[in-house]
C-alpha cells in the first residue's frame, strides 16, 4: 500500500493527458515488476488503445469481443499467459512477453477502460500483484479523469478566449465602417450637400455583414444550450437550394453555377426548411469568401437514390492537408485566412445537418480549391 500511496503522488501535479497515461504505465510497471504496458479507453462503448509504452505493442489490435472487452465489460482483473495470447495475436511473437495482466479502469463504478501490463519473466503475475494492480486501477482512472477535465477546461478556456478575439475583431470592423460613412454623410446633409449613393450601399453591405455574424452568434449560443428548436415537415430539395442561392446573391456578387438532376417527381425530404437554407447558404458563403470573383462557384445537385447530395466546389486557395479534420470545429479559421468571418459556417452547418441524419465531407488541394459535399435523407417515396 505504500508503494502505491507514493505512485499515486506523482497525480497531484498538473498533467497533460499524454503525461498521465505515461505516469500511470511507468508506475504501474513498477509496482508489478512489469516491462512494458498500455492503456485502452472506451469510445463509442468499446476499448481502444489511447497509450502504450512500445511502439510495436501500439499497432496490436484488439478484438471487438476479445479479452480486452470482456475485463472492460465484467470489471475484473485477469492474467493471460504468452501462448493464450499467441493464439489470437501473432503478431506479438517478436514482443518480450511472457504474460499480460488487465485491469478495468473504474471512475465513480462505471468502466472507463482497462490497464494492461506485460512482463518478460519467466514467472507470471502473482495473486499478490493482481491484488496491488487492483488497488492502483481506481487511483489510474481518477488521474485520467482530472487529465481530462484539465484538458476539456483548457480548451474551453482557448476557444473562450479566441471567441472573445474574433468577436471583438470582426464586429468592431463593420461598426467601425458604419459610424465613419453616417459621420460622412450628416456632415453633407448639414452642408446641404449630395452625399455619394455608394455610401448607402457600403452601409446596407456592412449592415448585412453585421445581422450575419450576429445571427451566427445567436445560433451557436442556442446550439450549445439545446435551445435550437426544429419544424420538421415534407420539403422540396430543389425548392431549399433555389432560395438559398436567392439569398446568397442578396449578399455577394459571385456567379453560381447550378446543375440541378434532380426531378421534381423526386425531391422530397423531410426537414427543416429555414435551417437547411442557411445550411446551404453558409456552404456558399464560405466559398465566396476563398474564392475569387472571376471563378463561378459551382453548385450540384443530385440524387444517389438514398440521399440527397449537394456539392459546392470552389477555385479557391484550399485547406492544407494538416487543417482540413479541423474546418467542422467553431472558430476555425485557415493558418493564412484574412477573410472576415468567425469561422463559425461550417460548423453550425454539420450540427443542423446531423440533426437531420444527414452527412457533411470536405475534400480540399491546395492551389485547386475545396468540394464540400452535403448527404440527406430522401422520403422513401421520393426515391
Amino acid at each position: 500500500m505504500e508503494d502505491v500511496y507514493k505512485s499515486s503522488l506523482k497525480f497531484l501535479t498538473p498533467l497533460s493527458l499524454e503525461q498521465t497515461y505515461k505516469t500511470i504505465v511507468q508506475e504501474a510497471i513498477k509496482l508489478v515488476e512489469g516491462t512494458d504496458g498500455s492503456i485502452f479507453l472506451a469510445k463509442r462503448g468499446r476499448p481502444v488503445r489511447v497509450y502504450a509504452s512500445n511502439p510495436k505493442i501500439y499497432k496490436i489490435k484488439p478484438r471487438e469481443y476479445g479479452n480486452t472487452y470482456n475485463v472492460y465489460k465484467t470489471k475484473k482483473t485477469i492474467v493471460l499467459p504468452k501462448g493464450k495470447i499467441e493464439r489470437v495475436h501473432p503478431e506479438i511473437s517478436d514482443i518480450k512477453m511472457k504474460a499480460d495482466i488487465m485491469s478495468p479502469l473504474i471512475y465513480r463504478n462505471k468502466s472507463i477502460g482497462v490497464l494492461s501490463l506485460y512482463t518478460d519473466r519467466e514467472q507470471k503475475f502473482t495473486k499478490r500483484e493482481e491484488e496491488i494492480l487492483q488497488t492502483f486501477s481506481p487511483l489510474a482512472s481518477l488521474a485520467i479523469r482530472k487529465a481530462q477535465l484539465y484538458d476539456e477546461l483548457k480548451k474551453a478556456i482557448e476557444t473562450r478566449d479566441l471567441f472573445l478575439s474574433l468577436a471583438s475583431h470582426e464586429l468592431k470592423t463593420p461598426i467601425t465602417t458604419i459610424y465613419i460613412y453616417l459621420q460622412l454623410i450628416e456632415r453633407d446633409i448639414k452642408k446641404n450637400r449630395k452625399f455619394e449613393p455608394e455610401w448607402i450601399k457600403t452601409l446596407l453591405d456592412e449592415m448585412v455583414r453585421l445581422t450575419k455574424i450576429v445571427d451566427d452568434l445567436l445560433e451557436l449560443s442556442r446550439i450549445r444550450t439545446g435551445k435550437l428548436n426544429y419544424v420538421f415537415e415534407e420539403a422540396n430539395i430543389k425548392e431549399i437550394v433555389k432560395r438559398a442561392i436567392v439569398n446568397f446573391h442578396a449578399a455577394h456578387r459571385h456567379q453560381i453555377q447550378l446543375y440541378d438532376k434532380v426531378s421534381e417527381k423526386k425531391s422530397k425530404l423531410v426537414g427543416d426548411i429555414d435551417k437547411l437554407v442557411s445550411v446551404v447558404i453558409n456552404i456558399l458563403d464560405n466559398a465566396a469568401k476563398h474564392s475569387p470573383l472571376s471563378l463561378p462557384i459551382k453548385l450540384t445537385l443530385r440524387s444517389d437514390g438514398k440521399y440527397f447530395v449537394i456539392l459546392v466546389e470552389d477555385g479557391g486557395k484550399g485547406i492544407v492537408k494538416e487543417e482540413i479534420h479541423k474546418v467542422f470545429a467553431g472558430f476555425y479559421k485557415t493558418s493564412d485566412n484574412t477573410k472576415p468571418g468567425m469561422g463559425l459556417g461550417l460548423y453550425l452547418a454539420k450540427q443542423i445537418i446531423d440533426k437531420h441524419k444527414g452527412k457533411i465531407k470536405i475534400r480540399s488541394s491546395v492551389g485547386k480549391g475545396t468540394a464540400v459535399q452535403v448527404l440527406l435523407p430522401q422520403l422513401e417515396s421520393s426515391g
